[in-house]
């Protein structure tokens, strides 16, 4: 698959990896996959990662067409990050913001995904994908998501999707203070 889709429900923060290939076909099924994630997660911000882009093929025409299209979602107020760290990726990324600026008024274009961390700085908490301790190619790591939580700076960040290799025990004494496990069955109360 082309895309997947990660979501943080406390702050909900729906966040989308392309990776690969991308094309016009694939735009669109990610694009309506997105409608529907977003509208069954009550997203208030997405953020659309092209950093695993290998290459493109989409053409401009298509582009403008598309940014005139109904957004996905109510984006009048949920903002919205492109993560397009190529220059060809950054370049086609802002021409589609500028051109659907009036529907997506909200929408900014990054070269990074730490540009688009800052935009969740002073998150409450955090939930964070930390699959293992070594590398994988669709999942966060423990060293991953601990970068991301030391940049993002939670008040408390919770370590979710634990593979069966990490000890839970074992992960608690390791994690810095405001870090912890998730344990099937566990209960995260805020205040809205």
């Amino acid at each position: 698959m082309g895309y997947r889709f990660e979501f943080d429900p406390v702050n909900k923060i729906l966040l989308l990896r392309v990776e690969g290939r991308l094309t016009e076909e694939l735009f669109v099924e990610f694009y309506r996959a997105g409608q529907k994630h977003w509208a069954a997660t009550g997203s208030k911000m997405s953020i659309l990662d092209y950093t695993l882009v290998t290459k493109v093929a989409v053409s401009t025409e298509f582009l403008r067409r598309f940014a005139h299209r109904e957004p996905a979602g109510d984006v009048s107020k949920r903002p919205r990050v492109i993560v397009a760290p190529s220059p060809l990726l950054f370049g086609l990324a802002r021409m589609f913001q500028m051109m659907g600026e009036g529907a997506r008024p909200l929408l900014q274009t990054v070269h990074t995904l730490d540009e688009a961390f800052a935009a969740l700085e002073g998150v409450e908490i955090w939930i964070v994908d930390a699959l293992r301790y070594t590398a994988h190619p669709t999942h966060a790591n423990v060293e991953t998501a601990l970068s991301w939580i030391a940049r993002v700076k939670p008040r408390h960040a919770i370590l979710t999707n634990l593979h069966i290799d990490l000890d839970y025990e074992t992960l608690k004494r390791e994690l810095p203070a405001g870090v912890e496990p998730a344990y099937d069955g566990m209960v995260v109360r805020t205040e809205i």
